[in-house]
């Protein structure tokens, strides 16, 4: 059973550990590249791209090439991910894979925010929930909680160990201790 307990206890220190550091990888990586993380939110990309989906949208690749997935700004709903279906000239026309019909905005390339260039099921849920303060929070105590505790038990066992090795020597009178009952 200790067995199974310590093996439990390194499994999620492991995976504390790991959330974390995803949680600040994706937090520092749009302010040291081009690159944004972003949430999808709705389904006009399916099932290209799911909802609850991330994307990774490359903010330097602001040029418009027909069947490239794109992020911009519209007027109507902030930021919306979409494919290039036709370019002319300064203007460009995106649609969603799950419309039926293209867009009604024509869109210019001051609307682009980026090209996607990668797309992460359903991670975006778990980043939702990752960004809410008390969750983040939770993590971090979760995750000293296990340093502490990895080492108090490290320390627990040098103390045996010196204790044990204390215990065999003779004492300085030349008599052996008594053996516990």
């Amino acid at each position: 059973m200790r067995r199974l307990i310590s093996w439990a206890r390194a499994v999620l220190s492991v995976g504390v550990l790991v959330a974390l550091v995803a949680l600040i990888a994706l937090l520092v990586l749009p302010r040291v590249s081009s690159l944004d993380v972003l949430i999808v939110r709705g389904g006009s990309m399916e099932p290209t791209i799911h909802v609850g989906s991330v994307v990774v949208v490359d903010r330097g690749d602001l040029v418009p090439v027909v069947g490239a997935v794109v992020t911009l700004r519209d007027p109507l709903a902030d930021v919306v991910t979409h494919r290039v279906v036709r370019v002319d000239g300064r203007s460009f026309t995106t649609r969603g894979d799950a419309n039926g019909s293209v867009d009604v905005t024509r869109r210019s390339s001051s609307d682009l925010i980026g090209t996607v260039r990668l797309s992460v099921p359903f991670l975006g849920y778990a980043l939702h929930v990752l960004q809410q303060p008390v969750v983040f929070f939770l993590l971090l105590i979760a995750a000293l909680g296990a340093l502490i505790l990895g080492q108090v038990r490290d320390i627990r066992g040098e103390v045996r160990t010196i204790r044990d090795r204390s215990d065999a020597r003779p004492r300085a009178d030349g008599t052996e201790p008594a053996p516990d009952a």
